[in-house]
């Protein structure tokens, strides 16, 4: 008999139970030394600190765990970033998963940045690896390296269960990715210097915020209408727009 239980009726699934930290991690170069810290998780505190955490759901048995850093915008293509640390090799990481509640933890795992000259090479890298948990390709290493943001990054967990008739690990569950990471030297807190009014009217007025640092997701614009009474009819938060080409 098997020692592989799917549970029956339910498709096997990954899930992230511990966010990576949005600006607790320094990507460090190559050239500043073989370790590049540790990725903290995103409930750390100063006296305790969680790491990156994933579950696999609806099956016990063995599986393998690739983690990648991929793009912070869909579609998430691989980045040249590499992770290194304990069980990575060649930018990537990866474990073997076959406790009881199917849980993996990456402490010691930090993320090494590529240089822009470097970018090439590494993709390539990946692309030999076979790396690519989405099927986006790799198109992207003939773009300008100024297309890729090298201050952000995701996790992607790639997951590989254990073929019960080959015992190879060759059957793979939706990948997931986690927040995005911002690179710690990039990302400082946000700090309001000034600002030139909390509300504005319709009529075409300019609100203006002055900032030390801030990122377009930090900001919400927040659109309303009041009634005879001053009170708020309705309100909603505006969406951003991207045009794609």
């Amino acid at each position: 008999m098997s020692d592989k239980i799917l549970s029956l009726n339910q498709t096997p699934y990954v899930r992230i139970i511990e966010q990576p930290a949005r600006g607790g991690t320094r990507f460090r170069y190559e050239c500043e030394g073989r370790s590049a810290g540790s990725i903290p998780g995103v409930n750390s505190t100063p006296d305790i600190t969680t790491y990156p955490a994933i579950q696999i759901m609806n099956y016990t048995g063995s599986a393998l765990a690739i983690v990648s850093c991929v793009t912070k915008d869909f579609p998430y293509r691989q980045h040249p970033h590499n992770l290194v640390g304990e069980r990575c090799s060649n930018g990537i990481a990866k474990i073997v998963i076959d406790n009881k509640d199917m849980i993996a933890t990456f402490p010691s795992m930090g993320i090494q940045c590529a240089k822009r000259n470097d970018i090439r090479v590494r993709l390539k890298r990946r692309q030999a690896l076979q790396i690519d948990p989405f099927d986006c390709g790799f198109d992207h290493m003939n773009c300008s390296s100024f297309e890729i943001n090298l201050s952000a990054v995701r996790l992607c967990f790639q997951i590989l269960i254990e073929d019960p008739k080959t015992s190879q690990y060759s059957i793979p569950l939706q990948p997931v990715v986690s927040d995005v990471i911002f690179d710690k030297k990039s990302c400082n807190e946000l700090n309001i210097i000034d600002i030139s009014s909390h509300t504005i009217s319709s009529n075409g007025s300019k609100l203006m915020l002055f900032t030390s640092f801030v990122l377009r997701d930090d900001i919400e614009v927040r659109f309303y209408e009041l009634d005879d009474q001053n009170q708020v009819k309705w309100q909603d938060s505006g969406k951003r727009l991207f045009i794609c080409n």
